[in-house]
């Protein structure tokens, strides 16, 4: 099995019974997928992985790349990111459910004891 040190993921939480994340977010995550995530620095001038729709509802282009961190409103419009601008990962659209973190945590747990307790590369040689 490879290894890790670090690992991070904030897009299944976006859908969890806790999360303050509005309906139509919520909505926009779990129809979305990969190809609908855009890295850019158009929001706040820092590169952020951002759902391509909620750009285009504000009429920002992603590739209007901006240097250095200019604030948490974009350019010409009185959006607010994160709360009207959604950031999303590359997990878009994994996960049609709404579960708490606690049970997102335990899904992830069972999923790697399986994969811990599959042979390694070098259990076949």
């Amino acid at each position: 099995m490879l290894g890790a040190d670090l690992g991070y993921a904030g897009t299944p939480f976006i859908l969890a019974k806790e999360s303050l994340a509005s309906d139509e977010y919520r909505h926009a995550v779990q129809m979305a997928n990969a190809d609908d995530v855009v890295l850019t620095s158009a929001v706040t001038g820092i590169p952020s992985n951002i759902l391509k729709a909620s750009l285009a509802k504000w009429n920002i282009d992603p590739s209007e790349a901006t240097s250095g961190f200019h604030g948490i409103e974009p350019a010409g419009t009185s959006a607010k990111p994160w709360k009207e601008i959604w950031s999303a990962g590359q997990g878009a659209g994994t996960s049609n459910t709404t579960l708490g973190a606690r049970e997102i945590l335990g899904v992830w747990e069972k999923q790697y004891q399986g994969a811990r307790d599959q042979p390694t590369l070098g259990e076949y040689r």
